[in-house]
């Protein structure tokens, strides 16, 4: 995420705030066609497919972008997220999303 892309960060967290997650998966998308290794698209675009329940998607992005920051305490919150959909999914849990995005 480079500091031309700002405007386009605060979109995504914006959008990422109110729910709007097809919209974030786009934008973070077009961001990452540039640069596939930035962290921030990957973790806003992990979390949105968790929210539309894209779990192998959300799988992807998140595991990519903590192989690039493993000690990024708002990457290691959506792997949390990310396994406790796993667990919840095939045991057939209810499952949400808790907290915000740190």
């Amino acid at each position: 995420w480079d500091e031309s892309r700002d405007d386009d960060k605060r979109t995504c967290e914006r959008l990422l705030r109110n729910n709007m997650f097809e919209e974030v998966v786009d934008i973070a998308s077009r961001m990452l066609v540039s640069n596939a290794d930035a962290i921030a698209p990957l973790k806003c675009r992990g979390i949105s497919h968790l929210h539309l329940g894209n779990i192998d998607e959300a799988a992807s992005d998140i595991s990519h972008a903590l192989k690039l920051a493993p000690d990024n305490s708002s990457v290691q919150w959506a792997q949390e997220q990310l396994q406790l959909a796993q667990f919840a999914l095939p045991n057939r849990k209810y499952f949400c999303i808790k907290g915000q995005l740190p």
